[in-house]
């Protein structure tokens, strides 16, 4: 899905959200790709260049994140940082220059950030009851450190042997009509009521 982002009706910017296949180490996985960048009147005036990529490694099997990969470029700062999550030890490797300590507990199935919005979308909303909750994990920057912080919820879904074939659609996952098929293939847009 393409993003044009505007500011007083002048392009700020544009990004754009992927769902590609893969399969490292033989395991059927979905990576999330974000992608955001300046253009336009504002990157020209302010000088202010905005480079970013998000690459999330999801395990339909299993709910879990795998890993998460960021290379952040705004202005003069940049930051490159890889996290692997290890469900058996329940920890989180993290590679980055700029932090100090590079292993956090974060039990033995989180989600980033990025798995959780698909995640999220995959289940839907629903209108009355309550709502699901997922154990999602982010990197927080203080003055002094960088901690790994994991909500206290439920366990994220776990795809059904049906849902994983090649070709089989999870499920409605929303009112708009968006499909997101088991076959890690890009997202498709069905066509709106």
């Amino acid at each position: 899905m393409d993003f044009r982002i505007t500011y007083a009706h002048l392009l700020a910017g544009r990004a754009r959200v992927s769902v590609l296949p893969g399969e490292p180490e033989g395991r059927p996985v979905l990576r999330f790709v974000a992608e955001a960048q300046s253009q336009g009147f504002f990157a020209w005036l302010f000088r202010f260049r905005v480079e970013d990529r998000t690459v999330a490694t999801w395990e339909p099997e299993s709910g879990c994140s795998l890993a998460v990969e960021k290379r952040l470029a705004e202005g003069r700062a940049v930051r490159e940082q890889s996290i692997t999550f290890d469900r058996q030890e329940g920890v989180a490797l993290v590679t980055d220059p700029k932090v100090k300590d590079t292993r956090f507990p974060v039990g033995p199935c989180v989600l980033d950030v990025l798995s959780a919005f698909f995640v999220t979308r995959l289940r839907g909303v629903p209108e009355k009851g309550e709502l699901s909750r997922l154990q999602v994990v982010e990197a927080r920057r203080s003055a002094r450190r960088t901690a790994l912080h994991s909500s206290a919820n439920s366990a994220p879904p776990r795809a059904s042997p049906a849902q994983a074939q090649e070709g089989a659609p999870v499920r409605q996952a929303s009112r708009a009509g968006t499909v997101i098929p088991a076959d890690p293939s890009p997202i498709q847009e069905a066509t709106r009521a």
